[in-house]
């Protein structure tokens, strides 16, 4: 299979798609999308093999872009996708944090790999966009501890 292109829309959760955003146990930016579904039976037909997680009671699909990938026995380098928002008639750059719930528009490629067809988040469409609100510390959680004076010795 030749590389193909799909283009799958749904909500936003857990988008890290900017520069400086880049997952620093796996190395990759991505997104999560709770798939609509004419998406889900188009991410059927993909054959991409990644799973469904869960998100408060929702299923999404993760996709991703590594930083970097070794193809062909050499390291490529692989820039953050380009975002822009859709204002009904033209994209334009976009560069404010995406919110859960935003609605977007993904393109993926998907390609062979040796262990079976294999994904690459190449571009992201914002199609309605919701402000990324930093959560709030929950109220039944103890404050933080200020840390212990050792100016003087151990603290104890």
């Amino acid at each position: 299979m030749s590389t193909q292109h799909y283009v799958f829309t749904g909500e936003a959760v857990w988008s890290k798609v900017y520069e400086g955003q880049v997952d620093p146990k796996y190395g990759h930016w991505s997104i999560g999308v709770i798939l609509d579904p004419e998406s889900q039976i188009n991410y059927a037909k993909s054959g991409i093999t990644a799973k469904y997680r869960d998100f408060e009671g929702k299923k999404y699909i993760l996709f991703r872009r590594d930083k970097q990938k070794l193809i062909n026995n050499k390291v490529e380098e692989f820039k953050p996708i380009p975002v822009t928002l859709w204002d009904g008639s033209s994209d334009q750059p976009f560069d404010k944090s995406i919110g859960n719930g935003s609605k977007v528009a993904v393109r993926v490629a998907v390609y062979d790999t040796r262990k079976g067809p294999g994904h690459r988040l190449e571009a992201l469409r914002v199609l309605k966009w919701k402000e990324y609100k930093k959560p709030e510390p929950a109220a039944d959680q103890p404050a933080a501890r200020e840390p212990a004076d050792t100016s003087k010795g151990m603290p104890w």
